[in-house]
Protein backbone atom coordinates (compact mmCIF):
# COMPACT_ATOMS: atom_id res chain seq x y z
CA UNK A 1 0.00 0.00 0.00
CA UNK A 2 1.13 3.38 -1.04
CA UNK A 3 2.13 5.97 1.82
CA UNK A 4 -0.44 8.99 1.20
CA UNK A 5 0.55 12.72 3.23
CA UNK A 6 -2.38 15.38 3.44
CA UNK A 7 -0.83 18.17 5.12
CA UNK A 8 2.13 20.72 4.41
CA UNK A 9 5.12 18.40 4.53
CA UNK A 10 6.21 14.89 3.64
CA UNK A 11 8.82 14.92 5.92
CA UNK A 12 7.02 12.27 8.93
CA UNK A 13 6.45 9.63 5.60
CA UNK A 14 8.27 6.51 6.76
CA UNK A 15 8.12 2.98 6.16
CA UNK A 16 5.16 2.02 8.31
CA UNK A 17 2.96 5.27 7.47
CA UNK A 18 0.03 4.75 5.73
CA UNK A 19 -1.45 8.27 6.27
CA UNK A 20 0.11 11.70 7.58
CA UNK A 21 -2.93 13.74 7.68
CA UNK A 22 -1.93 17.84 9.31
CA UNK A 23 1.60 17.22 9.49
CA UNK A 24 3.35 19.61 11.00
CA UNK A 25 0.65 20.81 13.24
CA UNK A 26 -1.63 21.91 10.04
CA UNK A 27 -5.19 20.48 10.23
CA UNK A 28 -7.66 18.57 11.78
CA UNK A 29 -9.00 14.37 11.40
CA UNK A 30 -12.47 14.13 10.84
CA UNK A 31 -13.99 11.07 10.27
CA UNK A 32 -17.79 11.73 9.52
CA UNK A 33 -19.62 8.99 7.79
CA UNK A 34 -18.74 5.35 7.39
CA UNK A 35 -16.85 2.78 9.87
CA UNK A 36 -12.95 3.49 9.81
CA UNK A 37 -11.31 -0.46 10.76
CA UNK A 38 -7.81 0.44 11.56
CA UNK A 39 -5.99 -2.87 11.53
CA UNK A 40 -7.51 -6.48 11.88
CA UNK A 41 -9.21 -6.59 15.06
CA UNK A 42 -8.01 -9.71 17.12
CA UNK A 43 -5.50 -10.65 14.87
CA UNK A 44 -1.86 -10.67 14.46
CA UNK A 45 -2.11 -7.61 12.39
CA UNK A 46 -3.55 -5.55 14.51
CA UNK A 47 -2.66 -1.96 14.48
CA UNK A 48 -2.47 1.45 16.48
CA UNK A 49 -3.62 4.15 16.22
CA UNK A 50 -2.39 7.66 17.98
CA UNK A 51 -4.49 11.19 17.57
CA UNK A 52 -1.98 13.73 18.11
CA UNK A 53 -4.13 16.93 17.04
CA UNK A 54 -7.45 17.03 17.54
CA UNK A 55 -10.15 14.34 16.09
CA UNK A 56 -13.61 14.70 15.25
CA UNK A 57 -15.33 10.64 14.66
CA UNK A 58 -19.01 10.82 13.36
CA UNK A 59 -18.79 6.94 12.54
CA UNK A 60 -17.94 3.73 14.25
CA UNK A 61 -14.12 3.26 14.69
CA UNK A 62 -12.56 0.19 15.65
CA UNK A 63 -9.21 0.01 16.27
CA UNK A 64 -7.41 -3.78 16.66
CA UNK A 65 -4.16 -2.57 19.14
CA UNK A 66 -3.93 0.87 21.14
CA UNK A 67 -5.92 3.93 20.64
CA UNK A 68 -3.26 6.48 21.56
CA UNK A 69 -5.28 10.03 22.40
CA UNK A 70 -2.93 13.12 23.07
CA UNK A 71 -5.07 16.42 21.27
CA UNK A 72 -9.18 16.78 21.85
CA UNK A 73 -10.78 14.04 20.34
CA UNK A 74 -14.67 14.22 20.11
CA UNK A 75 -16.13 10.61 19.65
CA UNK A 76 -19.89 10.93 18.11
CA UNK A 77 -20.89 7.53 17.38
CA UNK A 78 -19.34 3.51 18.75
CA UNK A 79 -15.41 2.90 19.32
CA UNK A 80 -14.51 -0.47 19.99
CA UNK A 81 -10.50 -1.19 20.91
CA UNK A 82 -10.55 -4.81 20.89
CA UNK A 83 -6.59 -5.67 21.24
CA UNK A 84 -4.52 -3.42 23.36
CA UNK A 85 -5.81 -0.50 25.54
CA UNK A 86 -7.22 3.38 25.01
CA UNK A 87 -4.21 5.67 26.64
CA UNK A 88 -5.17 9.50 27.02
CA UNK A 89 -2.68 12.37 28.73
CA UNK A 90 -3.35 12.83 32.70
CA UNK A 91 -5.20 16.48 32.65
CA UNK A 92 -6.43 18.22 35.65
CA UNK A 93 -9.36 18.72 38.00
CA UNK A 94 -10.26 21.32 35.41
CA UNK A 95 -9.73 20.13 31.95
CA UNK A 96 -9.97 15.79 32.18
CA UNK A 97 -8.15 13.78 29.91
CA UNK A 98 -11.22 12.35 28.95
CA UNK A 99 -14.44 14.75 29.21
CA UNK A 100 -18.32 13.69 29.64
CA UNK A 101 -20.44 15.91 27.72
CA UNK A 102 -18.16 19.24 29.25
CA UNK A 103 -15.38 20.76 29.29
CA UNK A 104 -14.89 20.25 32.99
CA UNK A 105 -16.85 16.92 33.35
CA UNK A 106 -14.87 13.53 33.08
CA UNK A 107 -11.85 11.83 34.00
CA UNK A 108 -8.47 12.60 34.99
CA UNK A 109 -5.23 10.98 36.66
CA UNK A 110 -3.80 13.55 39.60
CA UNK A 111 -0.25 11.22 39.12
CA UNK A 112 1.19 7.32 39.11
CA UNK A 113 -1.57 4.82 39.40
CA UNK A 114 -4.59 7.58 40.27
CA UNK A 115 -7.83 8.22 39.19
CA UNK A 116 -10.00 10.60 39.74
CA UNK A 117 -13.69 11.84 37.93
CA UNK A 118 -14.22 15.91 37.87
CA UNK A 119 -17.90 17.45 38.16
CA UNK A 120 -17.95 21.02 37.40
CA UNK A 121 -14.58 21.50 37.44
CA UNK A 122 -13.93 20.07 41.01
CA UNK A 123 -12.59 16.82 42.16
CA UNK A 124 -15.73 14.63 43.12
CA UNK A 125 -14.17 11.15 43.35
CA UNK A 126 -10.61 9.91 43.37
CA UNK A 127 -9.06 6.26 44.00
CA UNK A 128 -5.28 6.53 44.55
CA UNK A 129 -2.61 3.79 43.93
CA UNK A 130 -3.14 2.17 47.46
CA UNK A 131 -6.84 1.50 46.10
CA UNK A 132 -8.47 4.15 48.99
CA UNK A 133 -11.20 6.10 47.94
CA UNK A 134 -11.45 10.11 48.45
CA UNK A 135 -14.47 12.10 47.82
CA UNK A 136 -13.93 15.42 48.99
CA UNK A 137 -17.19 16.79 48.36
CA UNK A 138 -19.54 14.30 50.09
CA UNK A 139 -21.66 15.94 52.54
CA UNK A 140 -20.62 15.40 56.19
CA UNK A 141 -20.86 17.32 59.74
CA UNK A 142 -19.78 17.61 62.98
CA UNK A 143 -21.50 19.86 64.75
CA UNK A 144 -21.25 20.47 68.68
CA UNK A 145 -22.00 22.91 72.04
CA UNK A 146 -19.50 24.84 73.66
CA UNK A 147 -21.28 24.75 77.12
CA UNK A 148 -23.43 21.77 79.14
CA UNK A 149 -26.88 22.27 78.51
CA UNK A 150 -29.92 21.45 80.99
CA UNK A 151 -32.80 19.65 80.32
CA UNK A 152 -35.51 20.25 82.96
CA UNK A 153 -37.56 16.97 84.29
CA UNK A 154 -40.43 15.33 81.75
CA UNK A 155 -38.93 17.27 78.95
CA UNK A 156 -37.83 16.56 75.37
CA UNK A 157 -35.28 19.17 74.16
CA UNK A 158 -33.27 19.40 70.94
CA UNK A 159 -29.53 20.16 72.04
CA UNK A 160 -28.06 23.65 70.53
CA UNK A 161 -25.19 22.99 68.40
CA UNK A 162 -23.32 26.42 68.30
CA UNK A 163 -19.81 25.25 66.54
CA UNK A 164 -18.91 23.02 64.18
CA UNK A 165 -15.70 20.51 63.56
CA UNK A 166 -16.45 20.02 59.91
CA UNK A 167 -19.28 20.73 57.48
CA UNK A 168 -19.09 19.99 54.04
CA UNK A 169 -22.29 20.97 51.90
CA UNK A 170 -23.07 23.49 54.06
CA UNK A 171 -25.42 21.23 56.35
CA UNK A 172 -25.31 23.16 59.57
CA UNK A 173 -26.04 26.55 60.46
CA UNK A 174 -24.11 28.35 64.29
CA UNK A 175 -26.59 31.26 64.16
CA UNK A 176 -30.59 29.84 63.15
CA UNK A 177 -31.98 26.28 64.23
CA UNK A 178 -28.09 25.08 65.28
CA UNK A 179 -29.99 22.40 66.60
CA UNK A 180 -30.47 20.47 62.87
CA UNK A 181 -27.68 19.16 60.58
CA UNK A 182 -29.87 19.51 57.28
CA UNK A 183 -29.87 17.04 53.71
CA UNK A 184 -28.35 19.56 51.43
CA UNK A 185 -29.72 19.57 47.48
CA UNK A 186 -28.64 16.32 45.64
CA UNK A 187 -27.59 14.86 48.77
CA UNK A 188 -29.92 12.19 49.07
CA UNK A 189 -29.08 8.59 50.14
CA UNK A 190 -27.86 6.65 53.18
CA UNK A 191 -26.42 8.17 56.39
CA UNK A 192 -24.69 7.60 59.64
CA UNK A 193 -25.43 9.33 62.29
CA UNK A 194 -23.55 9.42 65.20
CA UNK A 195 -24.92 12.00 68.66
CA UNK A 196 -23.28 11.66 72.35
CA UNK A 197 -22.88 13.68 75.13
CA UNK A 198 -21.72 13.32 79.02
CA UNK A 199 -24.84 13.43 81.28
CA UNK A 200 -25.57 14.52 85.16
CA UNK A 201 -28.22 14.64 87.28
CA UNK A 202 -28.85 17.87 89.18
CA UNK A 203 -30.70 16.62 91.69
CA UNK A 204 -32.15 12.94 92.97
CA UNK A 205 -31.17 9.63 90.87
CA UNK A 206 -33.07 9.84 87.46
CA UNK A 207 -33.21 8.50 84.35
CA UNK A 208 -31.93 10.56 80.98
CA UNK A 209 -32.22 9.37 77.35
CA UNK A 210 -30.67 10.07 74.06
CA UNK A 211 -32.55 10.63 70.84
CA UNK A 212 -31.72 10.82 67.06
CA UNK A 213 -34.76 12.48 65.52
CA UNK A 214 -35.42 13.46 61.59
CA UNK A 215 -37.29 16.10 61.01
CA UNK A 216 -38.18 16.96 64.73
CA UNK A 217 -40.59 13.95 65.11
CA UNK A 218 -39.24 10.67 63.42
CA UNK A 219 -37.41 8.91 66.09
CA UNK A 220 -34.82 6.86 64.50
CA UNK A 221 -33.11 5.70 67.51
CA UNK A 222 -32.38 6.69 70.89
CA UNK A 223 -31.10 5.05 74.54
CA UNK A 224 -31.37 5.38 78.01
CA UNK A 225 -28.93 6.42 80.93
CA UNK A 226 -29.58 5.93 84.63
CA UNK A 227 -28.30 9.06 86.57
CA UNK A 228 -27.06 8.50 90.05
CA UNK A 229 -27.53 11.14 92.94
CA UNK A 230 -25.60 14.38 92.16
CA UNK A 231 -24.23 14.05 95.64
CA UNK A 232 -21.19 11.92 93.20
CA UNK A 233 -20.71 14.71 91.31
CA UNK A 234 -20.95 11.30 88.83
CA UNK A 235 -20.54 12.44 85.09
CA UNK A 236 -22.21 9.47 82.55
CA UNK A 237 -21.37 9.22 78.95
CA UNK A 238 -24.29 7.94 76.74
CA UNK A 239 -23.58 7.82 72.94
CA UNK A 240 -26.56 6.78 70.05
CA UNK A 241 -26.28 5.76 66.41
CA UNK A 242 -28.66 5.16 63.52
CA UNK A 243 -28.32 4.86 59.74
CA UNK A 244 -31.09 6.43 57.74
CA UNK A 245 -31.95 6.93 54.00
CA UNK A 246 -32.34 11.08 54.10
CA UNK A 247 -33.35 13.01 51.14
CA UNK A 248 -32.78 16.85 50.58
CA UNK A 249 -34.23 18.98 53.32
CA UNK A 250 -34.55 16.19 55.55
CA UNK A 251 -32.80 16.98 59.04
CA UNK A 252 -31.84 15.44 62.10
CA UNK A 253 -30.90 16.29 65.90
CA UNK A 254 -30.20 14.75 68.87
CA UNK A 255 -32.79 15.06 71.72
CA UNK A 256 -32.07 14.68 75.01
CA UNK A 257 -34.63 14.12 77.63
CA UNK A 258 -34.92 13.95 81.58
CA UNK A 259 -37.30 12.08 83.61
CA UNK A 260 -37.65 12.69 87.61
CA UNK A 261 -35.09 15.62 87.64
CA UNK A 262 -33.35 18.15 85.85
CA UNK A 263 -30.07 17.12 83.77
CA UNK A 264 -27.47 18.84 82.88
CA UNK A 265 -25.92 17.32 79.07
CA UNK A 266 -22.18 18.34 79.01
CA UNK A 267 -19.14 18.50 80.82
CA UNK A 268 -17.56 22.07 81.04
CA UNK A 269 -14.05 22.14 79.82
CA UNK A 270 -13.46 18.25 79.26
CA UNK A 271 -12.89 17.64 75.90
CA UNK A 272 -15.45 15.41 73.95
CA UNK A 273 -17.52 15.15 76.46
CA UNK A 274 -19.93 18.39 75.49
CA UNK A 275 -23.13 17.67 73.32
CA UNK A 276 -22.41 16.52 69.82
CA UNK A 277 -23.98 15.59 66.23
CA UNK A 278 -22.75 13.89 63.44
CA UNK A 279 -24.16 13.28 60.03
CA UNK A 280 -22.21 11.37 56.88
CA UNK A 281 -23.31 10.22 53.75
CA UNK A 282 -22.27 6.63 53.08
CA UNK A 283 -23.73 6.70 49.53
Amino acid sequence: MANVSIGNTDSGISGKTVALIGSANSGDLLFTDAAYDIGKSGATRARDLFLSRNAVIGGNLSVGGTLGVTGATTLGAAVAVSAGQVTIPSGTVGAPALGVGDTDVGLYSSGADALELATAGVKALGIDSTQFIDSPTQPRCLATNSTALTVTAGNTTALTLDSETFDVGAMHSTAVNTSRITIPTGGDGLYLIYGSSKMFSLGAATKARLIIKKNGTTELNSDDFFQGNNANNDFYGGKVVALAVLAATDYVELYGAATTNNVQYGENGVAGALPQLAVVKLW
